[in-house]
């Protein structure tokens, strides 16, 4: 028997005890080469770039776009997507008769526009993911004998007169029967659900596909205990992409003037390579082709920078990671303080990649890193996970630890207040030691109300720029008038290369690329002194670091923060020139 955990939106995911709203996830557009096999039970659809979606009475600016769908191909590797629906913003409540099923087309063009093929994307949401993450030996599983009569603990009732408790009936299917089907949902005092009969989005909902869970029971297993689609699986990756040339920097950029900091400088060593941001942000002056040399104020400090993602790879030799701290994978598992997925070691890259000869170099290169890992090698995980990072890194600040600043490169939806109040509260107590919580925006280019951490007032939130000063598209933002206006900043996120696990190096977009470039400048004004513990950072360090975004280089008379050509907040460009 299973517990499995209730969200607003739908019944959450997994065995944990997580008690409030939906999965946590990255913050990062296409930040793996696959996706987990959940993705297909329902994930938000955004039009691509330069793609204009509509669809009279059923999109407008009070709903959203989500797609499910089916695995296919080789080992089910492949995602195809068969549903498109409408949603409520506010409750995720289905839009009465606003569903289009790939099943009632007839025509191959309008299927490819809308759909997609077996691991093509749609054209119209080209950002869809088109490959799976297959299960491993680690997954959660079932198994083979129970299938027939697989209860669960749900933390809710599915309907009014029910009891919070279910039982399912499955198969296995696909390749070497190592998946699970679900076909029948039996919930205790409420109408069953039975594949057959269903409606093709009430099966999405309530019984899944072949492999993937239902979107409402996401954290039912996928996998038959003792078996493996495919044969072992490998960690995935994207096709290495080489960095921009020069950097990244285009023509019309800012300029970089040499910065003022207090810190020394150190020579960018021969063989290193820069992402268009550290220069960006004033890290890396590039005239003079020098980085702060942070060693000796981080070591007198004995300051750390505290990243709670999917782990950081230890062993990468552009990183000082000084401690592992794993919320997810426990002793003997593949994954035991490991980063599985790379996106934790990504974001540990662009603050403190070091100055050494190979590879790229971070805003305080070389800084120490702290490790807390809450995500799993695909990227999501339970709330409490995060939660118990939070309380973590509370235990240490009690004992005098110099934590300087926080990463959170990941979000959850949630339009519950109790969760907002209790998270919050949780960032509250940890800025009031002066420690800087920085937190991404988001990914879903829509504001930032339900947004988790980002909407917290106590965590600075990062909103994401290209190369050419354009609010990336993906990037979520604060509308005109929001009180986080006075917590909210901008970063380069689009096309960042950065370390990646496995000792290699990777260019990824998101706001989660963007939040690390203000997290290691917090530590950047810390090092320099500007930054001080001993009293709440919303009240110091954040109005220091918003002072000093307000005085960088802009060369535009038509943007630059807050609004950057638009009608909405993304903040000013971080920018450590003034420390």
């Amino acid at each position: 028997q299973q517990d499995i955990v209730t969200c607003r939106l739908g019944l959450f995911a997994g065995t944990h005890t997580a008690t409030r709203n939906a999965p946590l996830t990255c913050c990062c557009c296409c930040c793996a080469g696959c996706q987990p096999p959940h993705f297909a039970a329902g994930v938000q659809a955004a039009a691509a770039a330069g793609v204009s979606f509509t669809w009279e009475q059923c999109l407008d600016s009070t709903t959203k776009l989500a797609m499910f769908g089916e695995r296919c191909g080789p080992n089910h590797s492949k995602f195809r997507w068969t549903g498109i629906y409408a949603y409520k913003k506010d409750t995720g409540a289905l839009v009465n008769n606003c569903i289009k099923l790939r099943a009632s087309e007839t025509s191959p063009h309008r299927i490819a526009q809308l759909f997609g093929e077996c691991g093509v994307a749609p054209k119209q949401f080209a950002n869809l993911p088109t490959s799976v993450c297959q299960e491993d030996a680690d997954s959660a599983c079932a198994d083979k004998s129970i299938l027939p009569n697989y209860r669960v603990d749900l933390s809710r009732a599915i309907c009014s007169t029910g009891t919070p408790k279910a039982t399912f009936q499955g198969v296995p299917c696909g390749a070497n029967s190592a998946l699970i089907q679900w076909n029948l949902l039996l919930p205790a005092g409420c109408s069953s659900v039975d594949r057959s009969t269903a409606d093709a989005k009430s099966a999405a909902d309530w019984v899944g596909q072949c492999g993937v869970p239902p979107q409402q029971i996401t954290g039912l297993p996928t996998r038959v205990c003792g078996q493996v689609p495919g044969g072992a699986e490998q960690p995935a990756q994207d096709v290495l992409s080489s960095p921009p040339a020069n950097g990244g920097d285009s023509g019309n950029a800012h300029p970089t003037p040499a910065p003022t900091s207090k810190l020394p400088r150190a020579s960018v060593k021969p063989g290193e390579t820069a992402n268009w941001g550290v220069s960006r942000v004033g890290a890396y002056d590039k005239s003079a082709g020098t980085v702060p040399d942070v060693a000796a104020a981080a070591k007198a400090g004995n300051f750390v920078v505290a990243v709670v993602d999917t782990g950081i790879d230890a062993t990468h030799p552009d990183l000082e990671v000084t401690e592992f701290v794993d919320f997810v994978d426990t002793p003997g598992k593949t994954y035991y303080k490991k980063d599985g997925n790379g996106h934790g070691t990504h974001c540990g890259g662009v603050i403190a990649a070091k100055n050494q000869g190979q590879g790229i170099f971070g805003v305080v290169p070389g800084m120490p890193l702290l490790a807390l890992k809450v995500l799993s090698k695909d990227g999501s995980g339970p709330l409490e996970n995060v939660y118990n990072a939070y309380k973590e890194i509370i235990a240490r600040l009690q004992k005098g630890a110099k934590i300087v600043s926080i990463n959170l490169s990941l979000s959850s939806q949630s339009d519950d207040e109790d969760a907002k109040t209790y998270e919050c509260g949780l960032v509250s107590k940890i800025q009031a030691f002066g420690t800087a919580v920085a937190a991404a925006a988001g990914n879903d280019g829509d504001a930032l109300d339900y947004s988790l951490p980002a909407a917290c007032m106590q965590t600075m939130t990062v909103t994401s720029l290209d190369v050419n000063d354009n609010p990336s598209y993906f990037s979520n933002y604060a509308t005109a008038g929001s009180a986080k206006a006075v917590t909210l900043v901008a970063a380069p996120g689009s096309s960042i290369y950065s370390t990646y696990a496995g000792g290699g190096y990777q260019t990824l977009s998101g706001t989660s690329m963007a939040t690390p470039f203000v997290t290691g400048s917090f530590a950047y004004c810390f090092l320099s002194g500007a930054c001080k513990f001993g009293s709440p950072a919303v009240d110091g360090n954040y109005k220091v670091l918003m002072s000093a975004a307000a005085a960088g280089p802009c060369n535009s008379s038509t943007k630059c923060g807050l609004q950057w050509g638009t009608g909405n907040l993304y903040g000013n460009m971080v920018n450590v020139r003034q420390f």
